[in-house]
């Protein structure tokens, strides 16, 4: 079995299908028994475009990742990151600041700071120390 990485590009085709020629291509590259690496900086990526072009509502793309990553055989993800990505944008808040927050606190920090108010009561919320930079 080999494994692949995606690109953004290929993870949008999947989940939009507004090419479908394109989307095809993807659902074959998965379906042929590949692991499947998808890194957290394509999900922030993908996150963001499906916010941002897309238009796709929060609560559409959090239930539509979580039941992707969990459908999907083969898929090879940072569960952790994902979720505390997800925890974050479902109280409101950017995917990204729920990674990064949670990133460094696997590299050791004890606190994440930040100038953003919105994210630090968010993270504070879910139980995260939170230096708030004004």
């Amino acid at each position: 079995m080999s494994a692949i990485a995606i690109d953004t590009n290929v993870l949008i085709r999947l989940l939009v299908g507004d090419d479908l020629e394109q989307q095809q291509k993807a659902i074959e590259l998965f379906e042929m028994n590949h692991e499947i690496m998808i890194s957290t900086t394509v999900l922030i990526e993908t996150v963001w475009v499906l916010l941002r072009v897309y238009k796709t509502p929060r609560k559409m793309i959090v239930d539509q990742l979580r039941n992707f990553i969990v459908s999907v055989p083969n898929l090879v993800v940072k569960e952790d990151e994902i979720e505390a990505g997800l925890a974050v944008m479902e109280n409101g808040g950017d995917f990204a600041d729920g990674v990064n927050e949670y990133i460094g606190s696997q590299l050791g920090a004890e606190k994440f700071a930040t100038f953003d108010k919105k994210a630090a009561n968010i993270l504070n919320e879910l139980g995260r120390q939170v230096i708030l930079l004004r």
